[in-house]
């Protein structure tokens, strides 16, 4: 499994609190939840238990979290139609 690493400020990067995690990851996990996307929030992604991450879709610019990540899709926010 890949893992967070640090923030990338040239892309207006910055990861969220851990209690704002642990909001965020409460709701992902909730049985009545059946999938979810994390529209460029890998902080929430990574702070998933790996069997979480199961229904969760990472849809994000920056490639570093495409490696070893199945649930990892490329998703470009200054043009986010043009490959649908």
């Amino acid at each position: 499994e890949g893992e967070l690493g640090e923030e990338d400020h040239s892309m207006r990067q910055y990861f969220y609190s851990s209690s704002t995690l642990r909001v965020f990851c409460g709701i992902c996990q909730r049985s009545d939840v059946r999938r979810v996307a994390l529209l460029s929030t890998p902080s929430i992604f990574y702070a998933l238990p790996p069997e979480a991450r199961e229904k969760v879709w990472l849809l994000e610019f920056d490639r570093r979290w495409e490696t070893g990540n199945d649930r990892f899709a490329f998703f470009d926010f200054r043009a986010p139609v043009d490959d649908l």
